[in-house]
């Protein structure tokens, strides 16, 4: 079992959370222990997730699970820290406190986590991006017959942000 931060890991999630429902497939959270940090992935073949939470203890295990039910979970618990393991089964295990709960493997399209990209960073995000970036996913087109409506434009200029989606029959902007 390792520890993490209960704060830490409901920002990360409902972050994921907030991203994950606009999209058009339900996919697993998944997760590993390196290094220290958990490492969240999120994948639903339209958009990826990476993110991470610092942990204590040197135990390393992989994860995949229903990112809403974990979501829930975590969210309901207020204590300063939790603890989270895997069992024989690859069911994620969280205790908080007395309480201890086994979240089932959930079998995804994905059977490990992608790498993270090497990429340096421009400008550092915040929640109000991805909402609006969630809000911006269902004005993209879903079908693949034209590649650049299937896209969201992220426009970075010195003193705005802009996201822009069309389906070519509507149009977000924000």
């Amino acid at each position: 079992m390792v520890k993490v931060e209960n704060a830490s890991l409901i920002k990360v999630l409902n972050r994921i959370a907030t991203v994950s429902r606009r999209t058009s497939h339900e996919s697993p959270l998944m997760g590993e222990i390196v290094d220290g940090v958990l490492r969240l992935w999120y994948s639903s073949l339209d958009i990826t997730i990476w993110d991470g939470v610092p942990v204590d203890g040197d135990e390393k295990f992989s994860f995949s699970v229903p990112l809403e039910m974990v979501t829930k979970l975590v969210g309901s618990w207020k204590t300063g820290a939790i603890s989270l393991g895997v069992d024989e089964n690859k069911a994620l295990i969280i205790r908080s406190g007395k309480s201890r709960v086994k979240v089932p493997y959930y079998e995804g399209i994905f059977d490990s986590i992608d790498p993270i990209p090497n990429i340096i960073p421009i400008v550092e995000v915040d929640r109000p991006f991805f909402e609006s970036l969630g809000a911006a996913y269902p004005f993209s087109s879903k079908t693949r017959e034209k590649p650049v409506l299937s896209c969201v434009l992220i426009s970075i200029n010195p003193t705005s942000t802009n996201i822009i989606a069309t389906d070519s029959f509507r149009c977000y902007f924000h």
